[in-house]
């Protein structure tokens, strides 16, 4: 009976050590900035994802992320905050801060409160996680596309997880990945009159591989969202929110860009468009990745 108790205990040993990187090796991780989109003239949004690259399970115990933008993309004063998040509030980065005194300006999202061995963020192998939709407010104006936001790479944003007993810096395992900004393009055409009617088109081609154009026009200026949905009708990321003026418009969609990734199978997309007399205009329609 003690020998058995003593082989469970050495295989547990061996177990733990394999899944949390006891024997002192970096895990490689990778961080991805996407979804930079312009909600509105004074209001830029954008999404951090987190991936554990390694073959063991990741005890992430804190995290500080830091990025730069052209000044000249931005007028007035300009405040950062977390709009949403896949973490609890004990692992989100805290006290986020704008400085316009560095060329090109920063943006400071600072460690959260470190948590003890054990009660860290557990990530498993192959994972991605949610870590915050950041969110710009500005005073006088701001812009997605002109902004060249990117990570601060070497010596600011770094990622601290627990590798055996110890709190380590894993920065050094980081790769880091910054999409480009899809905008959505208005689509100026002197023969065509101002729209009269909403609609939103189905997208071309269909099914597709590896993008496809989502066109629409709106007949009045408003708000509009264009959001992309799997076969069950979970919101699998927004496309477009922002304020828009009546006219035509073309969102071209690649599938490695949305969020982690889409895989092939059948997704949703809709729009929802409010004019200046608050009725919202709303359309469905389907469309098929092939890979």
């Amino acid at each position: 009976m003690k020998n058995m108790f003593k082989i469970f205990v050495f295989g547990l040993t061996v177990f733990l050590a394999v899944q949390f990187n006891a024997y002192g090796q970096v895990p490689p991780t990778s961080l991805r900035l996407t979804n930079v989109t312009q909600v509105n003239p004074n209001q830029v949004t954008f999404d951090v994802y987190l991936k554990n690259r390694d073959t063991a399970t990741i005890e992430f115990s804190a995290w500080q992320y830091l990025f730069n933008f052209a000044k000249g993309a931005i007028g007035g004063t300009t405040l950062a905050s977390i709009n949403s998040s896949e973490l609890s509030a004990q692992f989100l980065p805290r006290n986020p801060v704008v400085n316009t005194a560095y060329t090109p300006a920063r943006v400071t999202y600072s460690t959260n409160t470190l948590p003890t061995r054990g009660n860290g963020y557990f990530l498993k192998a192959g994972d991605s996680v949610h870590i915050m939709k950041g969110q710009l407010d500005c005073t006088a104006g701001i812009s997605a596309q002109a902004m060249n936001l990117k990570f601060m790479t070497t010596g600011y944003t770094t990622i601290t997880a627990f590798i055996g007993t110890t709190g380590t810096n894993i920065s050094s395992g980081i790769t880091f990945y910054v999409d480009t900004v899809t905008a959505v393009t208005k689509v100026e055409d002197a023969k065509r009159p101002t729209p009269v009617n909403y609609s939103l088109n189905q997208n071309y081609p269909n099914p597709f591989n590896p993008d496809t154009k989502i066109e629409y026009q709106i007949p009045n200026d408003g708000n509009v969202t264009l959001e992309l949905y799997n076969q069950v009708g979970q919101k699998i990321a927004t496309l477009v929110n922002q304020y828009q003026t009546s006219g035509y418009y073309s969102y071209r969609l690649n599938y490695g860009t949305v969020g982690r990734g889409l895989a092939s199978g059948v997704y949703i997309y809709k729009l929802v468009a409010t004019g200046s007399n608050n009725q919202k205009y709303v359309s469905i329609k389907k469309m098929m990745l092939l890979k």
